[in-house]
């Protein structure tokens, strides 16, 4: 189901709840906003959760995406949705509570990523088990009994080591904390629990993990002690590194960190995990702040650890086959972008933009002949390292990529990822635009300015529309043309729109208008006054009159008078605008003069208009009981 639906049917919704067994209590308009708003919030609380549990982007985007939908189907938030509306704390407590109970029965394996150090699974690993009769009675399992429930399910060399780490206890001051839970997690995660065991026997083989409550992160700390924060960070023995950890001799301990995770838990040579490896991936293995203060940059990373290493290509000439393996080609890329250039990712855009990258910067720097075998365009060449880059942040897209169907699926695609980029709601655009912070620039800034320029011709409304359809209307965005309000339907739609902005639907208008709780000041604060005068002399009752007259004969009566004075508006305007050059010459030779026979059909144009107007106006008087 797509976030960016314009409107939300009960039946489009992923749970089945029927009209008679819930009534609708807001508009559809309320409805759409309550299901995006809060499916945006649903999917900031799975990624805020799932990182605050350590496991980062192992739930990847499409899982992120069904757990989201998953918990907009359970009945509390279809009847949510459907009679609250929006509120950022009654929302984010309904969705998080949901968000936690659906993570552990869809995705049980994720789960198991939790399973920490044998000393803290029941403080860290907050699962709820159900419980069967025979487990109710047990309150708490001694580690005598844990032993004995493990005996016959590990291997002999990895029961030893956790009677060692049992043993290991009674010198220090840390205790296991057992209870059922963990006795029923232990029963069906064996596998990983010997996957700990083996990582504990790896890193700490005496049993006795570092005590890193008591160091002073501000003092100089030896390697081993840098060392052994990671270790217990790495084992989930605890959630983090000590508070402020890296903001002290940074680079000495980045260093420390990346080369004993590449030694000793990759074991690979620092080459290959710049050919083999992402930030990501070393993300997962404990290294988050580390990646991020090398604004996730690999090449930095690596390069701080082992400042003497040197690249194939930085020697006399690199083996026979090299440039064949992509890896190498990728590593050779992003070492020129983001340690040579200085480059980080996300200014890739604009410096490709500003001509810093060019084909003379690779044979400068020793990648001619990879660059000439193999892509022959700056624009592939960096698409093919950063493949997250957009085709058209490039600048390598041709203007076939926008036209036809396809073309504008592309469009489609390429604006709600800006939209994206800019941390917005879809909602919120009308606003960006009137504060500037969407403008002719932001298309140029994120590689879209053939787009909004070539082919949408500067028109706000019409690019956001192709988007997002029938998500916003023509006054909303851009400046809306004059005939525009010749049709005064479109005039009366956008006096429902405004009632509807300020909470009033059909019903109550009349009681509204009467009240003067409906005025005239919330056409100008939606940009509409000058509609309000143009159409309906500012008189409220004649703007919402469709919608407010009792006498269904009226409401017909009044529909054929609106359209036939459109008819007439169009034909005035076609008279007054024929024969151009006609009219041009009129005003270079003569004055602009009219033939008999136009001023004859405006003459008789506008008795109609005025008999119309007047009959409008006389259903306002019978409504407003003057």
């Amino acid at each position: 189901m797509s976030a960016y639906t314009a409107s939300v049917r009960l039946a489009d919704l992923p749970y089945s709840v029927k009209q008679s067994e819930m009534p609708m209590k807001l508009s559809t308009q309320e409805i759409t906003r309550n299901y995006y708003l809060g499916y945006q919030l649903a999917l900031d609380i799975i990624k805020q959760n799932h990182e605050k549990m350590g496991y980062g982007s192992m739930l990847g985007s499409s899982e992120s995406i069904d757990l989201a939908q998953s918990v907009f189907g359970c009945e509390r938030l279809v009847q949510l949705i459907q009679t609250e509306k929006f509120d950022q704390q009654n929302y984010t407590r309904v969705i998080a509570e949901e968000v936690d109970r659906l993570s552990k029965e869809l995705f049980p394996d994720v789960g198991k990523r939790r399973f920490v150090s044998l000393d803290k699974l029941h403080d860290a690993y907050h699962v709820e088990i159900e419980q069967t009769e025979e487990m109710l009675s047990v309150d708490t399992l001694s580690q005598f009994e844990i032993l004995d429930y493990l005996k016959n399910k590990l291997s002999a060399e990895r029961f030893e080591y956790l009677q060692q780490i049992f043993q290991a206890q009674k010198t220090t001051d840390r205790e296991f904390v057992w209870n059922d839970k963990i006795y029923r997690l232990i029963d069906q995660s064996i596998d990983y629990l010997e996957i700990k065991i083996d990582q504990m026997r790896q890193l700490y083989p005496d049993g006795v993990p570092f005590l890193q409550d008591q160091i002073d992160v501000r003092q100089s700390l030896t390697n081993d002690e840098i060392i052994g924060c990671y270790k217990n960070v790495y084992l989930g023995i605890y959630n983090k590194f000590p508070m402020n950890f890296l903001s002290h001799d940074t680079l000495n301990r980045c260093s420390v960190l990346t080369r004993f995770a590449v030694e000793t838990i990759l074991q690979k040579k620092p080459l290959d995990v710049l050919k083999e490896k992402t930030c990501s991936e070393l993300s997962q293995i404990g290294l988050t702040g580390v990646v991020r203060y090398f604004n996730y940059s690999l090449n930095r990373l690596i390069r701080n650890a082992y400042p003497k290493i040197l690249m194939p290509w930085e020697m006399a000439h690199v083996e026979d086959g090299f440039w064949n393996d992509e890896n190498n080609r990728r590593m050779a890329i992003q070492w020129l972008i983001e340690e040579k250039l200085g480059i980080a990712k996300a200014d890739i855009p604009a410096a490709l933009r500003d001509d810093k990258v060019s084909k003379k910067t690779f044979v400068e720097n020793g990648l001619s002949y990879m660059f000439v075998q193999h892509y022959k365009s700056v624009s592939r060449c960096i698409g093919f390292a950063y493949p997250e880059l957009m085709p058209w942040e490039l600048g390598s897209v041709p203007n076939s990529f926008w036209h036809g169907n396809e073309g504008k699926r592309n469009i489609i695609r390429a604006v709600r990822w800006m939209v994206r980029q800019l941390n917005i709601s879809p909602f919120a655009i009308p606003e960006k635009i009137k504060d500037k912070t969407i403008t002719r620039e932001t298309f140029s800034r994120f590689g879209l300015a053939t787009v909004f320029e070539r082919i949408y011709k500067k028109n706000m409304y019409h690019i956001f529309n192709t988007a997002y359809p029938d998500h916003f209307e023509f006054w909303e965005i851009g400046k809306v043309p004059a005939e525009h309000w010749d049709n005064m339907l479109n005039a009366y739609r956008a006096s429902l729109w405004v009632s509807r902005k300020e909470g009033f639907d059909e019903k109550v208008l009349k009681q509204a208008i009467d009240s003067r709780a409906l005025r005239k000041e919330a056409f100008s604060k939606y940009g509409l006054a000058g509609m309000l005068k143009k159409c309906f002399d500012n008189d409220l009752t004649k703007a919402f009159l469709p919608y407010i007259l009792p006498n269904r004969k009226d409401s017909e009566s009044l529909m054929q008078d609106v359209l036939l004075l459109y008819i007439l508006e169009k034909q005035v305007r076609t008279v007054r605008s024929g024969n151009m050059l006609v009219r041009v010459l009129q005003r270079i030779f003569l004055r602009p003069l009219l033939t008999s026979f136009e001023k004859g059909q405006l003459r008789v144009y506008d008795r109609i208009r005025k008999r119309i107007k007047r009959r409008i106006g006389e259903l306002s008087l019978k409504v407003a009981g003057r």
